[in-house]
């Protein structure tokens, strides 16, 4: 992942209100057991995201918001030998555009 110099997330900052925010990409080097890489699609939910960020008056702003993504693994951790690059993964991540997990 070093090869990005930032990453756009998904950030509610106040009652209706979204932005798609740049961060600097996280460029450490990949853990033996992480996988990363791009992000294909994420799932907003009614229930989740609007109800209890988006639309929330007594919420905490900013919020990085999100937990459920399918993405491209683009590099693959020494010990994660089930997972190559190229395929394609579900895990518990944000509205990001890239993933990072173990």
């Amino acid at each position: 992942m070093s090869k990005r110099q930032t990453q756009r997330r998904v950030l509610v900052t106040a009652v209706e209100r979204a932005v798609l925010d740049e961060q600097p990409a996280d460029d450490r080097p990949l853990e033996n057991d992480e996988i990363a890489g791009r992000t294909l699609v994420t799932m907003i939910s009614a229930g989740t995201e609007l109800n209890h960020a988006y639309l929330k008056p007594d919420g905490d702003f900013p919020r990085a918001v999100g937990y459920a993504a399918v993405f491209e693994a683009e590099e693959v951790g020494a010990q994660a030998s089930d997972v190559k690059p190229g395929d394609r993964l579900f895990c518990v991540g944000g509205h990001k555009s890239h993933q990072r997990v173990r």
